[in-house]
């Protein structure tokens, strides 16, 4: 887990407003301190250096003033080869 920051402020939608430091990737999941899930990273604008981190919530209504983390998934790797060789041949 990294740290994402606190909410700055809410939309008139619901949707909560991080100050970020680190650019985290788009529907991350955002979790509190103790694991707790809140929703997952629906938009990032502003300057690449202090961005601003547009966070959709799980729950409408939803309102925390906790510091909020970023979880990270590991991608899935694809094995090189595969059924087919370069050049489309069977091999």
């Amino acid at each position: 887990m990294k740290p994402i920051g606190k909410v700055s402020f809410y939309t008139h939608d619901g949707k909560l407003v991080i100050r970020g430091g680190e650019v985290p990737s788009i529907y991350a999941p955002v979790v509190t301190k103790d694991s707790k899930p809140i929703g997952k990273v629906h938009d990032v604008i502003g300057p690449v250096s202090n961005p601003y981190i547009i966070v959709k919530p799980a729950e409408n209504g939803l309102k925390t003033k906790e510091d909020l983390f970023v979880t990270f998934q590991k991608k899935k790797r694809r094995k090189a080869g595969g059924k087919y060789r370069a050049g489309g041949k069977k091999g």
